[in-house]
């Protein structure tokens, strides 16, 4: 349990016509560690610790966050760019600043006329793409200019499926729903968006993660590690796993 020193909160003055949160911060629904701080998320706000002065600062809406009952947050290393991402689609985006002046909002799917799940699940970084995988299926996204680029709906097999993660695996995009566990090339050729370019494999899984050039998941029935090998989900073998792997 991290201790902060007395007086290590930022909470200034509230001036004439201001307004301050007294929401309880809990329960805690992500945390990431970006360059300079560590980053809690929790169902009323969120809170940064920086990771040299001990100083913690509380976000809510309030602040610049669009809302509150922050779902999942992620953190892309590569682009320094967090995603902090609420329960009706809508995420912001932004570079991990102190005071986070620069987030934008995305709600392309909030505002979409798809019927449905649209709570946003899961998002897998590439160097090209941001995948975004929610209810009706997975989009390609574009934080540069804060747009959607493509998205693929209608991809799994049957009726009342969900994309609950995606994970960018050597040359293909993977997708775990809730009855099996989708893959398609990233190739500029190939296209995603009809369904028949998805190869379907047997898993009820959860948390796809790249890892030591490998791909994890969690079985949602056992919540057992299993691993890709030989086009299909296996079981890891005993002492696989990783440190910190559970929600990176």
């Amino acid at each position: 349990m991290t201790k902060f020193p007395a007086g290590a909160q930022e909470n200034p003055p509230i001036g004439i016509g201001d307004w301050r949160s007294h929401l309880a911060y809990r329960p805690v629904s992500g945390m990431v560690e970006t360059q300079d701080a560590l980053w809690v998320a929790t169902a009323n706000g969120l809170f940064r610790v920086g990771l040299e002065d001990r100083r913690l600062t509380r976000f809510d809406a309030t602040s610049p966050l669009n809302q509150t009952d922050i779902s999942k947050i992620q953190y892309d290393r590569g682009r320094d760019l967090l995603f902090i991402i609420y329960d009706n689609g809508i995420m912001d985006v932004g570079p991990p600043g102190r005071d986070l002046q620069d987030l934008r909002t995305y709600s392309d799917i909030e505002r979409s006329d798809l019927t449905g799940l649209k709570a946003i699940n899961d998002l897998a970084f590439s160097d090209a793409r941001i995948y975004v995988a929610f209810g009706q299926g997975v989009l390609e996204y574009d934080p540069e200019r804060n747009l959607t680029l493509e998205n693929y709906l209608n991809i799994f097999p049957g009726t009342d499926q969900e994309a609950v993660s995606v994970a960018v695996f050597r040359d293909s995009l993977f997708v775990a729903g809730n009855e099996a566990l989708l893959a398609a090339p990233l190739n500029l050729n190939v296209d995603r968006r009809n369904p028949d370019a998805w190869t379907v494999f047997p898993g009820v899984l959860k948390d796809l993660t790249p890892f030591n050039g490998q791909l994890y998941a969690v079985n949602r029935n056992t919540g057992r590690l299993q691993r890709w090998h030989n086009q299909q989900m296996i079981e890891a073998p005993e002492g696989a796993a990783m440190p910190g792997f559970m929600g990176q």
